[in-house]
């Protein structure tokens, strides 16, 4: 399940209401909201722009992923992040209308908006060396990211495929 949700930072969250990165922004926004870039990193999805970003301010590092020039995914991570400092983030990056009821698969929340546009995902951590992370992601980014997902299981389905057709292992 942690493919999808990209290890990035956040560390402890001192007056989130400051530090908030939202759909759509651009990196001149996300730089104003947090200062400079720390860090660049080579996007996860091939859709995106080249480079995610990575901002870090009061203690909370954010990674922002980019679409054309807009932020299309954020991840939040933090050491002990609470569920008020959840909803507080969520607040900040909803849609009209809000959120809907979380629905817990396997330890993580996932929120979708009424408008099914944006979708949220809240990892909480395991054990004490974990860190609880929250992604916020455009519908788009969601599609892109089974479409990746579908064609390497597709692609690993037919080298298994194939590596059945061509081993011999008579009188192994």
């Amino acid at each position: 399940m942690r493919p999808f949700l990209a290890a990035v930072a956040l560390g402890l969250i001192c007056g989130v209401n400051s530090v908030e990165a939202r759909l759509g922004e651009t990196i001149a926004q996300c730089e104003a909201r947090y200062g400079p870039v720390v860090e660049r990193r080579r996007a996860q999805m091939q859709e995106s722009d080249s480079d995610a970003c990575i901002f870090s301010k009061s203690g909370i590092t954010t990674l922002v992923e980019l679409k054309k020039g807009v932020v299309w995914r954020i991840v939040f991570r933090m050491v002990g992040m609470t569920g008020e400092e959840v909803a507080t983030l969520l607040k900040a990056n909803m849609a009209d209308g809000g959120w809907g009821p979380a629905l817990k698969i396997n330890g993580q929340e996932f929120r979708i908006s009424p408008d099914r546009r944006r979708v949220a995902v809240h990892t909480p951590a395991i054990d004490k060396s974990d860190v609880p992370t929250l992604e916020i992601a455009a519908r788009e980014y969601g599609q892109a990211s089974y479409a990746s997902y579908a064609a390497r299981v597709a692609e690993a389905v037919g080298q298994v495929k194939g590596n059945k057709e061509r081993q011999d292992l008579k009188g192994f």
